[in-house]
C-alpha cells in the first residue's frame, strides 16, 4: 500500500528469539547465569577479543570501563562532539572532565590530528565513538596513546559487524563497548557488552558490575571494591544468543538494500553521499546522507508526513543547553566545531532494516526526490 509507514529501522525479531525466551522461563533461573556467560564467549569470538563482559547498556559499559581504569575527578578524558551524549554523561558520572573536540571532515569521527591539540598532563582517556556504525582509524591513535599512558576506549554502540584492514570493530582498542539496544543492528531490547584483551581490566569490570565481589567461598560472598549491579539477565542474554547467529545474514541483507538506494539515487541532485574506503566493510547501521542543512529539518518532517521515517545523524554536544553551560567553565569552552555541526545540521538519515521492500525503497526514493529539487 502506497500510504504505508515505512519505518526507519525494525529489529529482526521472531520464533527462535521467542523460544530462546520461553527456555530460560521454563529453567526458572532468570538473572544473570549460563545464557550470559554464553553470550558473553560467542560475542567476543565473532569480535575476536579474549573477554566480554555483558552489562545493561553501553552507556553503562563505558561508565563501567571508566570506573574500572581509575578515572576519576581531576582526569580529562578526550570526547567527540559528534555522539550522542550518553558518551560525554557516562565520562560526569565517574567525576572526570569531558574535553570535547572536533571530528574529522569526511566520516565524522576522531582521528590523531582532531586529538593532539587537547591532549595535556591530564589526559587519561581518549573516548572514540565509531559513530553511525563509521570505523575509527585506530592503528595512528593507539600509536599517539601508548607512549603517553593514555588509556583508549571504543563507543562502538553502533559498530558490531563493521570492520577496517580485516579486523573488527572493538578489537583495536583497549576496551570496547558495544549496544544492543532495539536500534542496533542486532538486538537484546537494551543491553552492552564491554569487550578486552586485558585480563585485569575483565576482572575488575566483571566485579565492579557484581557489587564488587571478588570471591565467593561456601556460599559466602567477599566484598572488597566498590560495585554496583549492571548485569545482564539470562532472558536478554539468550535473545542476544539468537541474535548473534543472524547477525553476518541481518548485515548482507542491509548491504543489498543499501546497493539499491545507491542505484536509485545515483544521479539524485542536492544530495551528498559519505563514503568510505575501500578496507572498510560497514555493517550498514544506517543509511545516511547530507543535505542542506537550511532544509534539512523540515524534509525529515515532510518525509515523515509521508510516512516514511526518517532521523538526523546524531548529535552536537556543544550546541545541547547542558553541555553549553558544562562547556563555559571547560578549558575547550571557546573551541568551535565546524565538522560537528555541518553533520549535526546536514545528515539525513533514510530507513533501513530488513523488512524494507523494493517498493518501498522506490517510494521513499521518488518522494525525496521530489522534496529535494
Amino acid at each position: 500500500m502506497s500510504d504505508q509507514q515505512i519505518y526507519l529501522s525494525r529489529p529482526f525479531v521472531g520464533e527462535d528469539e521467542v523460544r530462546a525466551v520461553r527456555e530460560v522461563f521454563q529453567s526458572l533461573y532468570l538473572t544473570e547465569g549460563r545464557e550470559t556467560r554464553e553470550f558473553e564467549r560467542r560475542f567476543v569470538e565473532y569480535i575476536g577479543v579474549k573477554h566480554g563482559i555483558a552489562t545493561t547498556s553501553c552507556t553503562s559499559g563505558i561508565e563501567l570501563v571508566l570506573r574500572a581504569t581509575n578515572i576519576h575527578a581531576g582526569d580529562e578524558v578526550i570526547v567527540p562532539d559528534f555522539t550522542y551524549p550518553a558518551t560525554a554523561l557516562a565520562v560526569l558520572a565517574v567525576g572526570a572532565t569531558p574535553v570535547i573536540v572536533d571530528v574529522s571532515p569526511d566520516h565524522f569521527v576522531v582521528d590523531v590530528s582532531c586529538l593532539r591539540p587537547h591532549v595535556t598532563k591530564n589526559t587519561r582517556c581518549i573516548l572514540c565513538v565509531s559513530n553511525l556504525g563509521f570505523p575509527v582509524d585506530y592503528e595512528p591513535i593507539m600509536d599517539f596513546a601508548r607512549p603517553r599512558g593514555i588509556v583508549v576506549i571504543e563507543d562502538a554502540a553502533c559498530s558490531v559487524g563493521t570492520c577496517t584492514h580485516g579486523k573488527k570493530a572493538g578489537s583495536m582498542v583497549d576496551a570496547a563497548v558495544f549496544s544492543f539496544h532495539a536500534r542496533k543492528v542486532i538486538t537484546t531490547g537494551e543491553g552492552g557488552m564491554v569487550c578486552t584483551n586485558d585480563d585485569e581490566l575483565a576482572k575488575r569490570c566483571s566485579e565492579t558490575k557484581n557489587f564488587g565481589v571478588t570471591g565467593v567461598e561456601a556460599g559466602r560472598q567477599t566484598f572488597e571494591r566498590w560495585g554496583t549491579n549492571l548485569k545482564m539477565s539470562n532472558i536478554s542474554a539468550a535473545i542476544g544468543l539468537v541474535q548473534l547467529t543472524k547477525l553476518e545474514r541481518i548485515i548482507q541483507e542491509r548491504e543489498k538494500r543499501a546497493q539499491r538506494y545507491d542505484d536509485l539515487l545515483r544521479d539524485i541532485t542536492g544530495v551528498e553521499f559519505i563514503r568510505l574506503p575501500e578496507h572498510v566493510r560497514y555493517n550498514h547501521y544506517c543509511y545516511p546522507l547530507l543535505v542542506n542543512p537550511k532544509t534539512r529539518d523540515q524534509l525529515i518532517a515532510s518525509l515523515r508526513e509521508r510516512k516514511i521515517e526518517a532521523q538526523i545523524g546524531s548529535y552536537a554536544l556543544h550546541v545541547q543547553p547542558y553541555f553549553e553551560s558544562l562547556l563555559e567553565g571547560m578549558r575547550d569552552g571557546e573551541a568551535v566545531y565546524p565538522n560537528s555541526t555541518r553533520a549535526f545540521e546536514s545528515i539525513l538519515q533514510l530507513p533501513l532494516h530488513h523488512e524494507l521492500t523494493p517498493p518501498q525503497q522506490e517510494r521513499v526514493c521518488q518522494t525525496l526526490i521530489g522534496l529535494v529539487r
